[in-house]
């Protein structure tokens, strides 16, 4: 077999700046957890969509700018590590209240006054708008960005500062404007804080320097994730983009199951041992959205400026399927004095070839069937095995 392997965003001329947080001296620990109580699951379920919805929806520019802005892995981060431990609901609202209204200032969780809104006749205000997800650096059909519109232009377009109600878990919602009639021209000294306190957050990613890790062996020296809250942190910003995002979240009836299914995620994301385990719990999350345009990168967030990568070895022989048999459809020239196209796969390291298909059908997604094989066959079936695996024939 083959190594394969994905590098994002890795630019020699970023080497020398690249933060000194990614490179520990110490050993390398996978921290693990064996669960989650049903109260920190209330805890971190609330933080995510709070997350959410303060994000995608609350317009403040001040979060946005690209000399300073927020960087939201280690803000949940940051957050999972306040709230998680809270014991009660009101323990809860004070540590999530205090994190947040330095993005969200009208942040509140009791039920507001509307009537008292003054500002619904104002001439100008300020929301988002998401056509696709992201800020895009070109001209592109799909972008989202905080827009200004006036009272005219207000049909279909949320009531400046009214304060809408947000579901978080059980009984407990948030409350705050979608829109609002001014701008935030200046960070505030909580906003200003919050940054500060954010940058502290440190990921130990490597135990050798960046240079050594850009030229060593990285099946040796590559390490990431090993934090279970920056595990919990990622779940949550994938488990948002679908709900938000996703133009198929009802057709797929993810409105009814994409809370249970974040349950689970963050459940396997603390107790799972590695990231090639974490890489599979991803991958579940994922194959609920039954859309094959969806597939999971291996590369792996160092701070927004490279990329660290999951060392996956996958055969050189490609394959096929026909009435739920998988057979040989190429051959590399070195093999074909031993394998033939057509052979069929009877198993991989004594596990029958039905089995491991059925033990990998929930890590792709797809609609249809055939979709499922496709993706299968690509990369899933006979990827994540080591070198020396044994296929029957």
């Amino acid at each position: 077999m083959k190594a394969k392997y994905t590098i994002i965003g890795l630019f020699v001329i970023f080497l020398i700046s690249i933060s000194l947080n990614m490179y520990s001296k110490t050993k390398n620990e996978w921290k693990k957890i064996d669960n989650l109580s049903n109260q920190e699951l209330s805890n971190i379920g609330s933080l995510a969509k709070l997350y959410g919805y303060s994000r995608y929806f609350y317009p403040n520019q001040q979060v946005l700018r690209e000399i300073d802005y927020i960087d939201w892995y280690r803000f949940l981060v940051f957050a999972s590590n306040k709230v998680i431990d809270s014991e009660t609901e009101t323990e809860f609202r004070n540590k999530i209240l205090k994190i947040f209204t330095p993005i969200v200032p009208e942040l509140s969780f009791d039920t507001p006054d509307n009537s008292k809104s003054v500002s619904a006749n104002a001439n100008e205000s300020y929301a988002w708008e998401h056509y696709g997800i992201g800020i895009r650096l070109y001209n592109n059909i799909f972008h989202s960005d905080i827009i200004s519109y006036n009272a005219k232009q207000r049909i279909n377009l949320p009531t400046p500062d009214s304060m809408y109600s947000l579901p978080l878990n059980g009984n407990m919602n948030a409350y705050m404007p979608l829109s609002i009639s001014y701008q935030h021209r200046q960070p505030s000294d909580k906003l200003n804080q919050l940054k500060k306190d954010i940058k502290k957050i440190k990921f130990k990613l490597a135990t050798e320097s960046f240079l050594k890790l850009a030229f060593g062996k990285p099946e040796k020296k590559f390490a990431f994730l090993q934090d279970y809250h920056f595990r919990m942190a990622d779940i949550i910003v994938r488990w948002n983009i679908i709900r938000h995002f996703y133009p198929y979240f009802e057709e797929d009836g993810l409105n009814i199951k994409w809370d249970d299914v974040l349950k689970t995620s963050l459940i396997n994301a603390v107790k799972c041992k590695d990231q090639f385990e974490y890489y599979d719990v991803v991958n579940n999350m994922l194959s609920y959205v039954h859309d094959s345009h969806i597939s999971v990168n291996k590369g792996g967030y160092v701070g927004g400026i490279a990329a660290m990568v999951l060392q996956y070895y996958i055969p050189d022989i490609k394959l096929d399927w026909c009435e739920d048999k998988i057979y040989l459809r190429e051959v590399p020239d070195t093999l074909t004095d031993r394998l033939s196209i057509g052979d069929v796969l009877v198993s991989v390291n004594d596990i029958p070839i039905d089995k491991l298909i059925e033990k990998k059908w929930d890590l792709v997604s797809a609609s249809t069937k055939q979709g499922k094989y496709e993706a299968l066959l690509r990369e899933r079936l006979l990827g994540g095995f080591t070198k020396d695996s044994l296929l029957s024939l």
